[in-house]
């Protein structure tokens, strides 16, 4: 047959393009709007007019085009033109004729398959009608460009009760910039960021933050701890533990201080390196809790709120063996150490 040698290798087109559209079957939605295919079409016709008597039509090898619409993501619809070069079967005769047809495509989601169902207008020796149906794919090659195949079957609307197959191969191209949802790259709208800490209000736990305040992933100020020292000291004469009259201002107001927000305080001895360092050990406790004896029983300071500790000879001021070293070195230190909340400023 003369068509033999081009049937084969259609076929084996056809057949790597349908495992290409499944292997894609992912493949985003085709682009909106009009579209043009080109197509080879392999036409099986089993049927034999009046004019030809017992011959038989066979397979004809032609070339079509499409003039499409794409509506949406599910719907299109096309005009089908296509030539056919239809064999006469037990012969090397052709009879030429042509295929109208009007269309209408139901695509499966993004699977890259759809649903053909129409109405045909062949013409060869007899003119009639037929309503077809049928599977198609498509596979996207380029922005634009689409590699497409289907498999139909025909039915005729008329008394001749004609039944035909096809198979089609087409590329197609799409009159339509790259706007199907799927492509769409237009920037959603920034959500709206009314004290502008970089949280969306709909996020924001703590709305109206300060612009200068650095915020956590909910849009509220992130908080550090500050360490804060006071310290009183308090100064004594050699050999002696009594707190010196000067002093009692001072530590009347560190009284205050403490008893304000319930606060604790650490009170240490300490001597300097004159004498023997067992008796300044002792020495250095009765300083530290003569200072605590003040702030308890004169100013109504909690107990439970002060610890005392003799440090002697240890954490001395002043290193040097000097009478004024010696001087700075026996005092009492009353410590208060406070963990300050604060906000963390940009």
């Amino acid at each position: 047959m003369i068509f033999k040698g081009k049937i084969t290798k259609l076929i084996s087109a056809i057949a790597l393009a349908a495992s290409a559209t499944t292997l894609h079957a992912q493949q985003s939605e085709k682009d909106l709007g009009f579209y043009i295919s080109g197509f080879a079409d392999y036409y099986f016709a089993h049927w034999h007019p009046e004019e030809t008597n017992q011959q038989r039509m066979g397979e004809s090898l032609g070339l079509g085009v499409d003039f499409g619409y794409r509506f949406n993501e599910s719907f299109a619809a096309r005009l089908e033109l296509a030539k056919l070069d239809l064999a006469i079967e037990s012969t090397d005769n052709e009879k030429s004729g042509h295929r109208v047809g009007i269309d209408a495509l139901y695509h499966l989601g993004t699977s890259g398959f759809y649903l053909v169902g129409g109405i045909k207008q062949i013409d060869v020796y007899d003119s009639f009608s037929a309503a077809n149906v049928g599977l198609g794919g498509y596979l996207e090659v380029a922005d634009n460009w689409t590699v497409n195949t289907e498999a139909l079957l025909l039915k005729s609307l008329e008394s001749n009760d004609y039944t035909d197959s096809a198979v089609k191969l087409g590329v197609s191209y799409t009159f339509a910039n790259n706007n199907t949802p799927s492509k769409q790259l237009e920037a959603a709208p920034a959500p709206l960021d009314s004290d502008q800490d970089g949280v969306a209000d709909g996020q924001d736990d703590c709305l109206n933050t300060p612009s200068n305040e650095v915020v956590d992933s909910k849009g509220c100020t992130l908080i550090e701890e500050h360490e804060i020292i006071e310290r009183l000291v308090i100064l004594f004469n050699n050999d002696e533990f009594e707190v010196a009259p000067n002093y009692f201002a001072d530590i009347k107001a560190f009284a205050e201080y403490l008893k304000s927000g319930d606060v604790k305080a650490k009170i240490s001895g300490h001597t300097s390196t004159l004498g023997d360092s067992d008796y300044n050990q002792k020495l250095s406790l009765k300083r530290a809790e003569a200072v605590k004896a003040i702030l308890v029983n004169n100013h109504g300071v909690n107990a439970a709120n002060i610890s005392v500790t003799g440090k002697g000879e240890n954490e001395l001021f002043s290193l040097e063996n000097t009478e004024e070293a010696h001087k700075l070195n026996r005092r009492a230190v009353v410590t208060v150490t406070l963990l300050e909340q604060v906000k963390k400023t940009k």
